[in-house]
């Protein structure tokens, strides 16, 4: 998948999904690490209870057809949690 200001990357025969964009200041940039879960809600309960922050919590986003959460790690990087339909 492609466009002006977006691409995925898959690696052939594994889930490893590398999504790139472009940004507002023309640098790169770290957005994220994703996992995938059977259970966002129970991941996401566990990782607050071992003090990793809320920066959304548990929703649905159907444009791109999934629930998900994201976390703030220590150090600033960003965990996002997804279940896709």
């Amino acid at each position: 998948l492609r466009s002006e200001h977006f691409a995925v990357v898959v690696a052939p025969g594994s889930d490893f999904k590398l999504e790139l964009s472009t940004s507002d200041d023309g640098e790169g940039h770290l957005r994220h690490l994703g996992f995938r879960t059977d259970d966002v809600d129970a991941a996401h309960a566990s990782l607050v209870a071992a003090g990793v922050e809320t920066s959304a919590a548990p929703h649905r986003q159907d444009f791109a057809r999934m629930y998900t959460s994201f976390l703030q790690q220590p150090g600033g990087v960003e965990v996002q949690l997804v279940k896709y339909d």
